[in-house]
């Protein structure tokens, strides 16, 4: 609970103290529990659109989409980051990547009541499908939005705290090592800009794979679906749906 009103009311102190190194260990765990509480939650709200098998399913699957996601491309970003120049530390990297995972979750928990109340007074399933896809869709920007702009700020106090000679060694560097690349906070901000891209893919991917999260009504039960279909075309269809 302290963590969790830390992150509502006091972002920058909780960051600062992850980027000092306190407790890293200890806050690292209190967001992984935060984030599979909250996903849980919303997860079995958004399966009981279908069965109570469909709310156990989702209830897990959800926390699993979010954490496996970032399971799969936080070595591409501490590879990266790290080869172009970043000093932050494996544990530090990871802490700061869960608090923004963190920061979803709670904004889908905020989401959990409106998302139950349209859930018990409305029988159109796409509707609810497309109002849900919208809720992630605020969820995921906030979160990246909040992860990018808390990377850029811890990464240029790390700089600035830099002898002039370490600011930015990919000047000098370059002169006498052609073969390292150029490091500095420029390059790491356009690395950053395309992880996020990235992250947004294999989420939406990894998420295809693991339907169906909601599932109609009219369906039977299942865990997963076979593959096949595009998330990006079913939305469309989804839409289309709607209005006609």
């Amino acid at each position: 609970m302290e963590t969790l009103m830390e992150l509502l009311q006091d972002r920058g102190r909780f960051i600062d103290e992850i980027t000092a190194g306190n407790n890293i260990k200890k806050k690292i765990e209190s967001l992984l529990l935060i984030c599979l509480i909250a996903f849980a939650v919303y997860g079995f709200i958004m399966g009981m659109s279908n069965s109570f098998l469909q709310s156990l399913s989702s209830m897990i699957k959800l926390p699993l989409l979010y954490l496996a996601t970032t399971g799969i491309c936080f070595p591409t970003f501490f590879i990266f980051y790290s080869l172009f120049g970043s000093k932050t530390t494996l544990s530090k990297s990871l802490a700061y990547m869960l608090t923004a995972i963190c920061v979803m979750s709670v904004i889908m928990l905020a989401f959990a009541p409106v998302t139950l109340f349209f859930l018990l007074t409305s029988k159109n399933y796409t509707f609810f499908k497309l109002l849900n896809v919208l809720f992630f869709s605020v969820s995921g920007i906030v979160g990246v939005s909040f992860f990018y702009k808390m990377i850029v700020s811890v990464d240029s106090r790390q700089d600035a705290r830099k002898p002039d000679s370490e600011a930015d060694p990919g000047a000098d560097a370059s002169k006498t090592a052609p073969n390292v690349p150029a490091s500095g906070h420029g390059a790491r901000n356009k690395i950053l800009f395309f992880w996020l891209i990235l992250y947004a893919f294999v989420g939406t991917q990894l998420a295809w794979t693991l339907r169906p999260f909601f599932g109609s009504p009219e369906m039977q039960f299942e865990l997963v679906r076979k593959l096949g279909g595009n998330f990006y075309v079913d939305i469309v269809k989804s839409i289309a749906r709607m209005f006609n």
